[in-house]
């Protein structure tokens, strides 16, 4: 397991709004984890955020291929 941090550091790195983050929260997009030291904050892994918010491409290879 990678480097777990709380939801608020997550969404400050990646410069998004609160609404947002808890829209991918609700949409589970991340896996969440409860801080041992205080139940109320959610973590998550920083490397899981990153993957998740890397950029997809809009076309797909094969619709490329056919075109």
């Amino acid at each position: 397991m990678g480097e777990l941090v709380p939801l608020r550091e997550a969404r400050q790195r990646l410069g998004i709004s609160k609404t947002l983050m808890t829209r991918l929260v609700k949409e589970g997009r991340f896996t969440l984890y409860e801080n041992p030291l205080d139940r109320r904050e959610r973590l998550v892994e920083w490397e899981e955020v990153q993957r998740v918010m890397r950029p997809r491409p809009l076309v797909e290879e094969d619709a490329r291929a056919s075109g």
